[in-house]
């Protein structure tokens, strides 16, 4: 027994192929194109949610803050004092006794600043203070100081790293570097360098306010340079 086979006409074959291909590819298109607009979509939230966190500066905001919790302080102050005037004016207008007692509270008044400026303990930032802290003999000896004492780490030689560190540090009230830390770091090896570096400077000359003086937070950027 003999079995025919009828092949289909090549034109016709072809044409269907040809269609069954447009249709595939109409298909993909249209779910990458619903794939990319959800993707759109949801990278468009993502971002508008971090925009309404409102991040800001960890660095300012760490530079700044002493200078904001001094002027808070400094408004409670003036509400203080603006208190104390007006019980002393209702003193005077009382009798002639009060007007006598009123003396020796207004010389123990005066000796208040004096006070209140050896006992502060806030660490204020540059921009509050009226003396700016200083390395011992200024600025060029400081610059001759850490290129005489700097030491360049082997494997950041080695590597071929380079750049400059930031160094954030206290200059307490009387001169001696504290709370030393790393602003802005470039690697591992040079920052514990910077760091070291800051650590054993000698006493500066602290800064200051009306003449007294203050502790004081200090940005001193170290650079690198093989």
């Amino acid at each position: 027994m003999a079995y025919n086979f009828n092949y289909p006409n090549n034109s016709s074959f072809s044409l269907i192929t040809y269609v069954v291909g447009i249709a595939i590819s109409v298909l993909v298109f249209i779910l990458l194109y619903k794939g990319t607009t959800s993707q759109y979509e949801w990278t468009t939230q993502e971002m508008a949610q971090v925009e309404d966190t409102d991040l800001g500066c960890e660095v300012d905001d760490d530079i700044q803050t002493p200078s904001t919790t001094a002027a808070t302080q400094q408004e409670s102050t003036t509400s203080q004092s603006q208190e104390e005037s007006t019980s002393l004016s209702a003193q005077e207008t009382t009798a002639s006794e009060s007007q006598s007692t009123t003396t020796p509270q207004q010389s123990t008044s005066t000796n208040q600043p004096a006070a209140s400026a050896a006992s502060d303990s806030r660490t204020y930032s540059l921009s509050d203070i009226d003396e700016n802290p200083e390395f011992p003999g200024g600025m060029q000896n400081m610059r001759t100081w850490l290129s005489n004492n700097l030491v360049y780490p082997a494997p950041a030689l080695q590597n071929g790293v380079e750049g400059t560190v930031k160094v954030r540090f206290t200059v307490l009230k009387d001169g001696t570097i504290s709370n030393v830390s790393v602003a802005q770091g470039v690697e591992t090896h040079l920052d514990a360098e910077a760091v070291r570096l800051v650590k054993s400077m000698p006493k500066w000359t602290p800064g200051a306010i009306n003449g007294n003086p203050v502790n004081v937070t200090y940005v001193l950027p170290i650079k690198f340079v093989m």
